[in-house]
């Protein structure tokens, strides 16, 4: 996770909430017309009323009571437990909320969000297109932080629906990786706290040269560092391949810390073009950016970063 969103869901809450609770309350009275409740129903229904605040509210961020309460009332490879996510999975329908053409739906929530990029690799965009006339739309994926496979009654819950793009919510990535036993940054709870480095390639020490930006692109490369003892970050750098992914962006770090440390090459562009770049121009975004701006950006919380980094060598 590059960059936090914990107001991501701020503007649909109160139609999201009003979208869950009409379709629990639809569900189960078909579910209750079709004869008298088995016992399972039964307990399953009352699992959902003792946790249905947690489950609905919109500012949920954490679901560790009602996981550890459905573990334990369904343990997982049980015949409960398949039965229980059968049920759950019609009281808790993602598909029918995934690919409705009208009313509250994916893409009238995705459209809500203020950001336009992947929290968990600050790559790739993640805006939202309706479909019009002249075009299909398109629209984030959304990504069940804990996974609805295992815990289906979080399918539809707000708290648990991270914005994100195909790859980092992939087979190769984070997909159905198990957070609640192997910890990961949460965008919509967690502080943002990877930051990016340029440095010499494997580790070599500074020279005046290499600070000085005096020598070749292939030099240098980008480190991401994370606080020690940080498992979730140290394991979300891992899962989302951070490291080597940004090494594709190397020429925008080089790029940027060159802003700094060799004003003549500024000097030279500036002469070139007929007129000067700010360095709001440059970054993409103000460097005293109080509105974060940068999230918006692709790469830059790695702009900001390396720049403010370069400026203490």
């Amino acid at each position: 996770m590059i960059i936090d969103i914990h107001d991501v869901w701020h503007a649909a809450s109160v139609k999201h909430e009003q979208y869950v609770r009409a379709k629990m309350e639809a569900a189960w009275k078909k579910l209750y017309r079709v004869g008298p409740p088995t016992p399972l129903l039964a307990q399953v229904y009352a699992f959902i009323r003792k946790h249905e605040i947690e489950i609905v509210c919109a500012s949920t961020r954490s679901y560790i009571a009602s996981a550890r309460d459905y573990d334990s009332q369904f343990p997982p490879g049980s015949v409960e437990r398949t039965t229980a996510e059968l049920i759950l999975n019609k009281v808790f329908n993602y598909d029918m909320f995934r690919d409705a053409r009208i009313g509250w739906r994916a893409y009238e929530l995705c459209a809500s969000s203020p950001y336009r990029v992947c929290p968990y690799c600050h790559l790739v965009p993640t805006d939202t297109k309706k479909k019009d006339a002249d075009n299909k739309g398109y629209r984030p994926q959304l990504d069940h932080f804990i996974t609805k496979a295992d815990y289906p009654f979080l399918a539809l819950s707000l708290g648990n629906l991270v914005p994100s793009c195909g790859d980092c919510n992939g087979p190769a990535m984070k997909h159905e990786v198990r957070v609640l036993t192997n910890a990961h940054l949460f965008p919509l709870a967690d502080t943002a706290v990877l930051t990016f480095k340029l440095r010499p390639r494997e580790g070599k020490p500074w020279s005046p040269l290499l600070k000085a930006l005096r020598l070749p692109l292939d030099e240098y490369e980008i480190l991401i560092d994370t606080p020690s003892g940080n498992v979730a970050a140290q394991n979300s750098l891992q899962t989302f391949q951070l490291t080597d992914r940004y090494q594709n962006y190397l020429h925008e770090a080089y790029r940027v810390a060159k802003m700094d440390k060799n004003p003549a090459w500024l000097r030279t562009i500036a002469t070139k073009l007929g007129f000067h770049l700010s360095l709001e121009d440059q970054l993409g975004f103000p460097i005293e950016d109080k509105g974060m701006r940068f999230k918006n950006i692709p790469q830059g919380k790695m702009r900001l970063d390396v720049y403010v980094d370069s400026r203490k060598w």
